[in-house]
């Protein structure tokens, strides 16, 4: 009795192990096109605006944090492919046009809805004067699907450059356009599709 039990037992585990592995899951949707590569870079000829409801990816806002001068320069992406990781790179080219240099703090933000987001830091105040004539990159890569599910994502990049005030903004926003030769941010990622 115990033996045909345990054949039984082993005769449908069996015939379920069969059925379980042929078993086809339906394909997923693919929701990704093509690949964007977008950028925003800042110019000679840059426009400082300080409020916020002015700010757009081709002008710079600036802000004072106590005794901290802020300049950030954004980025927007939407209609994004959550399926695929985004990609951002963040470039900041210093001059050499004054001798003395300041302590600078430049970050890189990107932040999505649902309060998701990362940070990453290319100078630290406490790392020394800005060096000139200098590359500073870096690269976030994030993924949305958590957040945005199988639906379209969207995201916010922002670089901030902040250095102690020089005494008043008129020095502040003219050191910032000498000493910062090049500016860049960019974003790739895949476009959503229905």
């Amino acid at each position: 009795m115990k033996k045909g039990f345990q054949t039984a037992v082993a005769i449908f585990f069996s015939s379920f192990m069969t059925l379980s592995c042929n078993k086809t899951d339906a394909p997923k949707a693919d929701h990704c096109g093509d690949l964007q590569n977008t950028s925003v870079s800042m110019n000679k000829n840059v426009q400082f605006v300080f409020s916020e409801s002015e700010w757009t990816e081709k002008n710079v806002l600036v802000q004072t944090n106590k005794y901290h001068t802020i300049f950030m320069l954004k980025q927007s992406g939407s209609g994004i492919c959550p399926d695929e990781s985004v990609t951002l790179q963040y470039k900041v080219l210093t001059g050499n046009a004054f001798q003395t240099t300041v302590p600078v703090v430049i970050e890189g933000n990107a932040s999505w809805s649902g309060g998701g987001g990362k940070t990453l830091t290319l100078a630290a105040e406490n790392e020394g004067n800005m060096k000139t004539d200098f590359l500073y990159q870096g690269y976030l890569t994030t993924d949305l699907k958590s957040a945005f599910g199988s639906n379209a994502a969207s995201i916010s990049s922002v670089l901030s450059i902040s250095y102690y005030s020089l005494g008043s903004m008129a020095l502040d926003t003219a050191y910032f356009k000498t000493m910062f030769k090049d500016i860049s941010l960019n974003m790739n990622c895949k476009s959503y599709k229905d």
